[in-house]
């Protein structure tokens, strides 16, 4: 578990965490998920006054922002003043899936920017599969140099039914984020596996409002 708002200097510490426990590096073990955190020092200092947020490669569906290759390869930047739509609030999601789909190589990247949103998610994956077991797979979400509130899953399977969250990365570096949930990947409740799941956290400090695992 990482503590959060961590301020003090460390060097290349790396803390590798367990959901229900420790383990050692590269086991496999079901639901559970790797944290790799390294922390040089505490961020700070980042300022992005009279920036204008946008968002390119979603599209705007209701209250979120879904990847246009949903549910497989999405491909989205939020950046100030870049190409692509003027970001509103709206929770971001690489993929968004209610039917079982298998989900892989999605990812949401947030560079030099602040935003504030519920949730940015690069595969939320629920409902039964066809093959009796939903995949999520090699997602990713990357953050850099940007203050952000939100939960960060890069892999998500969220109800009763059996999934694989397997080889997810949630990468953050020289940004502060204030987090409900700050993880690599879940599968919820346990049914299936969440394993080798990564969370990177490096010059950075999370505030968070739960456990980041």
């Amino acid at each position: 578990m990482l503590e959060s708002g961590y301020k003090s200097k460390k060097e290349f510490l790396i803390y590798i965490c367990y959901a229900k426990g420790f383990a050692m590096k590269n086991h496999k073990f079901n639901n559970f998920s790797i944290v790799l955190a390294t922390f040089l020092f505490a961020v700070g200092g980042l300022s992005f006054a009279n920036a204008v947020t946008k968002i390119n490669g979603a599209t705007l569906n209701g209250n979120n922002w879904i990847g246009n290759g949903n549910p497989n390869e999405s491909n989205v930047t939020v950046t100030n003043d870049g190409a692509g739509s003027d970001y509103n609030g709206r929770s971001i999601y690489g993929a968004l899936i209610s039917n079982g789909a298998d989900a892989a190589n999605n990812t949401v990247k947030v560079t030099g920017t602040e935003i504030t949103t519920g949730s940015i998610e690069a595969a939320r994956v629920g409902g039964s599969s066809a093959s009796g077991i939903k995949k999520v797979r090699n997602n990713s979400i990357v953050i850099k140099d940007s203050n952000v509130t939100a939960s960060l899953w890069a892999g998500r399977a969220n109800d009763n039914n059996q999934a694989d969250v397997n080889y997810n990365t949630t990468q953050i570096e020289n940004s502060t984020i204030t987090h409900g949930q700050l993880r690599g990947g879940i599968s919820w409740p346990d049914k299936g596996t969440a394993d080798y799941n990564t969370l990177y956290i490096k010059d950075s400090t999370t505030i968070g409002n739960a456990p980041s695992v």
